[in-house]
């Protein structure tokens, strides 16, 4: 807010506008972004998702989602432009990657915590090229919503299953990105 306040920003030049057909068509709807979340359901619900955790991992998740897409695509993306759209899309992933080592501080372990980095930095890719090419923050936040609300409730124990999720997560946001980048703005 206090950003736009500055630059003398409207919501809608923030991308806080809902999204057209023909923009969402550039990005395949964000479908592979949202099968990248469920897929996190494959290791089961985590045994303390009962209907108050759940409850307030719904709201939490939606304010993250709202303002981490706001600040990593939006902002940091507008403030980068004047470098060209990759330059822009690139920063803005690393910085949004490179923000996940703070969950060392909530107990992560650094294994765990640069498997998160690496993969919030494809994902802030995809994200990012998700919203230039659809001129809208709206699916963005969605997405990351969901991700978010997944991953939040469901099992987070080390296993196989959960080993070959996330590879398939990741295999799913490369082909993704890739897809993203040769389709025409």
């Amino acid at each position: 807010l206090i950003f736009m306040e500055i630059k003398g920003k409207k919501p809608a030049e923030m991308g806080i506008v809902k999204p057209k057909a023909e923009g969402l068509k550039k990005v395949y709807y964000a479908i592979p972004m949202m099968i990248v979340a469920f897929l996190g359901l494959l290791g089961g619900l985590s045994p303390e998702a009962d209907a108050a955790y759940i409850l307030s991992t719904l709201f939490l998740t939606i304010a993250v989602g709202f303002s981490e897409e706001l600040y990593f695509r939006s902002v940091v993306l507008d403030i980068w432009q004047f470098k060209g759209v990759k330059t822009a899309v690139i920063v803005s992933s690393v910085v949004f990657g490179v923000c996940h080592l703070t969950n060392v501080l909530g107990g992560a372990g650094i294994a765990v915590t640069l498997l998160q980095i690496a993969f919030a930095f494809l994902y802030g890719i995809a994200q990012a090229l998700i919203f230039t090419k659809a001129k809208s923050l709206v699916p963005c936040i969605f997405v990351h919503f969901l991700q978010d609300f997944v991953a939040f409730n469901t099992s987070d124990a080390t296993s196989l299953l959960n080993i070959v999720v996330a590879v398939v997560q990741v295999v799913i946001l490369l082909v993704y990105v890739i897809m993203l980048n040769k389709k025409g703005a």
